[in-house]
C-alpha cells in the first residue's frame, strides 16, 4: 500500500485518532459538499477529481484492517532512519619481533656463545615512539637496547657464562619489553653441555696394549714423512712476508710461495703501520671484507657498563662519516654492508692465525704488491 502519496486523514478532514463512526460521518459530509451535482458547471472536472480522492481515502480509512496497515506505514515514513555514525577506528598496529625467539644453541659450561640480536618493528611500518626493557638481565643473558632507526629497534642479547654447577640440558628464560604500551615476551633458551671424557680415552685406559700399538703406528708414520720430505726448517715454515704500502701508512702481508722473501698478490691482510698489538686496539683490513676493523688488545676494556676480554670488543669503520661503530650494531642493520659469515671468518683467521705472523720478514723488492 502506498501510504506516503496522500494524507488520507487530511483528505477526510479528521484527526488520526478519529473513531470509525467519525470517519464515516465526515466522509458523507464531504461527499455531499464536493459532489458534482451541487457544484457549478465550470467546477465539474475538479469535482470529479475531488470525489475520486475522497472515495480512495474512505476505502483505506473506512476499513479497519487497511487503516491499521496505513497507520503502520505512515508511522514508518515519519520516523527518520538511524544515523550510521562515524566509522570505527582502525585497529592499532601489532608489534613484530624477528626472530620470535632467541636460542644460543648448545654451549659448553664455561664457554660464551656469540651475541644474539632481536629486531622490533610495527606491522604497518609506523615509527616507534616508546620502548623499554622490562627485564634487562636474565639467568644467563643481559640485554642492551641499541640505537636503531625511527621505525626499527634492536636488542642485543649477550650471554653470561654458565656456572660449573649448571645442570646439563635446556635452560629457558624470557626477555620482556614494552613497546607502544604493548607487552612483548621473547623466549630465550640455551642448551648447557658438560665436557666428558671421550670414549677413546676410556678405551685407551682399559686397553694399554691398544694404546702402545697406536703410538708405534704414529711414530712409523712420522718417520716415513720425514724420509719423504725431510725435517722442516725455519724457512719452509714461513708462510707470509710484509711490505709497507699506501706511502708507508699500512703494512701489507702476502702469502709466501716457496721462498720466504717472495710473495704473490693480492695482500692477504693489511695492518696499520706502527700498530703491532701494543696499542689499545689492533687494526686490520682484508679484501674479503673491504673495511677496516679493530679489536681491543688488553682484557678489561669497559664500554657502556660491559667489561670485555681480549679481542672481544670489535668495531668496524664502514665510512669516515660514521666513524668506528660497534660491529654487532652494523651487522644488525636491515641493509648491512657486511656479510656476517665472511666477516666472522676473516676476523677469526686474523685473531687466531695471522696476528701471530706480524713480525715476518720483508718481501723481496721484486715481488708484486
Amino acid at each position: 500500500m502506498q501510504a506516503t502519496q496522500h494524507d488520507w486523514y487530511a483528505v477526510l478532514g479528521v484527526q488520526s485518532d478519529a473513531s470509525q463512526e467519525t470517519i464515516t460521518r465526515k466522509y458523507r459530509e464531504q461527499l455531499l459538499k464536493l459532489h458534482p451535482d451541487v457544484r457549478p458547471a465550470e467546477e465539474q472536472v475538479q469535482a470529479n477529481d475531488d470525489v475520486a480522492l475522497l472515495n480512495l481515502a474512505y476505502e483505506v480509512l473506512g476499513h479497519e484492517g487497511r487503516r491499521r496497515e496505513y497507520d503502520r506505514e505512515r508511522q514508518q515514513a515519519a520516523t527518520p532512519p538511524p544515523s550510521p555514525g562515524p566509522p570505527p577506528p582502525p585497529p592499532p598496529p601489532s608489534v613484530v619481533v624477528e626472530p620470535t625467539g632467541a636460542d644460543y644453541g648448545a654451549v659448553l659450561v664455561g664457554c660464551l656463545p656469540a651475541d644474539l640480536q632481536v629486531v622490533i618493528h610495527l606491522s604497518d611500518g609506523s615509527p616507534i615512539s616508546a620502548c623499554e626493557l622490562v627485564t634487562s638481565e636474565g639467568q644467563f643473558w643481559r640485554a642492551v637496547l641499541l640505537p636503531g632507526t625511527a621505525t626499527t629497534l634492536m636488542v642485543l642479547l649477550r650471554c653470561k657464562p654458565l656456572s660449573k654447577g649448571a645442570a646439563p640440558g635446556v635452560h629457558a628464560d624470557e626477555l620482556r619489553l614494552r613497546v607502544e604500551q604493548t607487552d612483548v615476551v621473547v623466549p630465550v633458551t640455551i642448551t648447557a653441555l658438560k665436557a666428558r671424557r671421550s670414549s677413546d680415552q676410556r678405551a685407551q685406559r682399559q686397553h694399554p696394549v691398544l694404546t702402545l700399538l697406536t703410538w708405534v703406528l704414529c711414530l712409523l708414520g712420522g718417520l716415513l714423512l720425514v724420509r719423504a720430505h725431510g725435517w722442516p726448517t725455519e724457512q719452509s715454515a714461513a708462510r707470509y712476508c710484509v711490505r709497507p704500502t699506501d706511502r708507508g701508512k699500512t703494512l701489507s702481508y702476502f702469502r709466501v710461495e716457496g721462498n720466504a722473501s717472495e710473495s704473490t698478490a693480492p695482500a692477504v691482510w693489511k695492518l696499520r703501520a706502527g700498530n703491532t698489538g701494543r696499542d689499545q686496539f689492533v687494526y686490520w683490513w682484508t679484501p674479503a671484507v673491504g673495511y677496516w676493523e679493530r679489536a681491543n688488545v688488553q682484557p678489561g676494556l669497559v664500554r657502556d657498563g660491559w667489561t670485555y676480554g681480549r679481542y672481544e670488543y670489535v668495531e668496524v669503520r664502514v665510512n669516515d662519516r660514521a666513524g668506528w661503530q660497534y660491529l654487532d650494531a652494523v651487522l644488525g642493520e636491515r641493509q648491512s654492508p657486511l656479510d656476517s659469515a665472511t666477516e666472522r671468518n676473516q676476523r677469526e683467521r686474523f685473531l687466531t692465525d695471522w696476528i701471530g705472523n706480524l713480525d715476518v720478514e720483508r718481501c723481496s723488492p721484486s715481488s708484486q704488491a
